[in-house]
């Protein structure tokens, strides 16, 4: 297993997240998309800049639903959130593989797995400044797109803590 931890961003006029590994180099970084009426982030690998992932939400859906565009804006990856009691359920749907998250009903904790086997565990820190994740991806998961989902699971499920959240501007 892998280890990574992903910090918001307090002060900022947008949403914006860092991603770091062990030894707290930093390797992805994430920002939300200014004036933009359905929720958007843009995905990027630290040491080149470059694009890896755009996530938009769906403006009109009865649950919450995200998806996952390449650099190419090829949809790569659909997650939507379902109706369970005391549980959060999410499914996601990426290239041809079913994922399931099962977690805490406030998100703390989680795990996202592939046919019943976990492929990313996320313990969220209760005590700290902004939003801050531990995550541990499986050595043989792409580790880009597991990431990319741990960040729009918070998006899904933190979204009304922002100050800046899209939803406020409608």
């Amino acid at each position: 297993m892998k280890k990574f931890y992903m910090k918001q961003k307090v002060f900022s006029f947008r949403d914006s997240f860092k991603v770091y590994n062990e030894n707290q180099n930093e390797v992805y970084r994430a920002h939300a998309k200014m004036m933009s009426f359905a929720r958007q982030y843009q995905i990027f690998k630290s040491e080149n800049e470059q694009l890896l992932f755009t996530m938009r939400r769906r403006l009109f859906s009865f649950m919450p639903r995200y998806e996952l565009f390449d650099a190419e804006n090829k949809l790569v990856a659909v997650m939507h959130k379902r109706f369970a009691a005391f549980k959060n359920r999410i499914d996601i749907e990426a290239e041809g593989q079913s994922y399931l998250l099962e977690g805490s009903i406030w998100a703390h904790n989680f795990t996202i797995s592939n046919a019943g086997e976990p492929i990313v565990a996320v313990r969220k820190k209760l005590l700290s400044w902004g939003d801050t994740y531990e995550i541990e991806v499986a050595d043989n998961a792409d580790i880009d797109k597991m990431i990319a989902f741990v960040l729009m699971i918070d998006s899904i499920y933190h979204r009304k803590k922002s100050s800046n959240s899209s939803s406020r501007r409608r």
